[in-house]
């Protein structure tokens, strides 16, 4: 027979966001070392995700950031859940979302398709794309990229009404 009396140790209590409270009732101590370890996870999530760019594959899941910083998927839901306030797939779309317009504002989009930016940002389908890009900027892509051009035209029109003068 199994026991799992010690297996169940590791386990944290859940933390009631609107309340900030955990709801099992555990003590101060025992909530400021699971908010600390969530905090330091956080961290080492930030800081996979900068040295890395691993949101650029698009099989990139919780099992496999789990894998790299050598704990539980739990733990990694738990974290991103507690420090930024949304679930993995949106905290790994908003990465996405963020290459994509930086290499439209960088003006790769003059030498590349838009299918070549959401690709190499993670996305498989276009669809996908331009609702989660939707959702997290408030426009779709194609009206970002004409207010960039509208704003580029506009900042070169200033800039050479300037030279003259």
């Amino acid at each position: 027979m199994l026991d799992t009396r010690n297996s169940l140790t590791y386990l944290q209590p859940m933390h009631d966001l609107e309340s900030d409270n955990y709801v099992d009732g555990s003590s101060n101590d025992q909530n400021d070392e699971n908010d600390e370890k969530l905090k330091m996870l956080y961290k080492e999530i930030l800081d996979y995700f900068q040295k890395y760019e691993p949101f650029r594959n698009s099989d990139f899941s919780t099992t496999h950031l789990a894998n790299a910083l050598h704990t539980n998927v739990t733990y990694i839901s738990k974290s991103i859940k507690f420090n930024a306030n949304t679930n993995f797939t949106t905290f790994v779309n908003k990465y996405r979302i963020n290459l994509v317009k930086e290499l439209i504002d960088n003006n790769v989009l003059e030498k590349h398709s838009l299918l070549y930016l959401y690709t190499s940002a993670g996305f498989r389908h276009q669809s996908t794309f331009n609702k989660v890009f939707k959702q997290i900027e408030g426009v779709t892509p194609t009206e970002y990229v004409k207010v960039k051009a509208e704003n580029n035209t506009y900042a070169q029109d200033e800039k050479q009404l300037s030279e003259k003068i």
